[in-house]
């Protein structure tokens, strides 16, 4: 009963992953992507704060990146929509919406792109109108995401290396953020001993130098060797 359980919230999970869309190839080259949040987008339905609209949802996940936004919906039939920070005008919370009792907050944008609508590949579609997009945070607060979003729209405004030294500090920050999860641990019994820093480029160096040196054994080495003689079989 337990291991079908679990298969089946594997399963589940597995599911869920295969439906987003998102990928680094969506942003911008040198782009870096920060964090993500279950957010439900609603939708305008009249272009008023309606109750009907707060109703409307779209479950999906939107992402923190170093040049944009990006909300990846659940739905594949609807679009994944990219806010450029350049063209943000603000990020604030919304208030004064009785209709919910999620936090909900406000995305004002001149332009924003859309991509991958029924999830198909093609030309991503910019919209240039000025547009209002309300959101609502399924778990974190928005005491969690509003400064993070605040720090990257004032990044966007400065120049090149003001914005390569900020967000240089933001990745430090976040790599210093980061611990070991104790829950990784296989043993109940095992402990944590020490905690050091890397680099994944040392192990994919490493990865590229024992496979450039077995293609140089394969290259010395005669291919007759790898191949056993009919003949030299015992009573032939």
């Amino acid at each position: 009963m337990k291991t079908s359980s679990f298969l089946s919230s594997l399963l589940r999970v597995i599911s869920m992953s295969a439906k987003q869309r998102f990928s680094l190839l969506l942003l911008e080259p040198g782009e870096l992507y920060f964090d993500d949040f279950s957010v439900f987008y609603h939708p305008d339905a009249d272009g008023s704060d309606s109750e009907q609209s707060m109703r409307r949802k779209i479950r999906g996940r939107l992402k923190i990146c170093s040049k944009s936004l990006v909300f990846d919906p659940q739905d594949l039939t609807d679009p994944v929509v990219k806010f450029p920070f350049k063209d943000t005008l603000f990020v604030s919370e919304m208030r004064g919406s009785l209709h919910t009792s999620q936090e909900v907050f406000v995305i004002g944008c001149s332009r924003c792109v859309l991509m991958l609508e029924n999830n198909l590949v093609g030309a991503f579609i910019t919209k240039t109108e000025r547009r209002e997009f309300r959101f609502s945070l399924n778990f974190a607060k928005l005491s969690t995401l509003l400064p993070k979003v605040s720090d990257l729209l004032k990044i966007s405004k400065m120049n090149i290396l003001e914005r390569e030294r900020e967000i240089s500090r933001l990745v430090n920050d976040l790599k210093a953020s980061i611990t070991f999860d104790l829950s990784w641990l296989v043993d109940l019994q095992e402990r944590l001993i020490t905690e050091v820093s890397g680099k994944k480029k040392v192990f994919f160096f490493f990865f590229l130098s024992f496979f450039s040196f077995f293609s140089v054994l394969m290259t010395l080495s005669p291919l007759s060797a790898f191949i056993i003689p009919t003949g030299s079989q015992t009573g032939v």
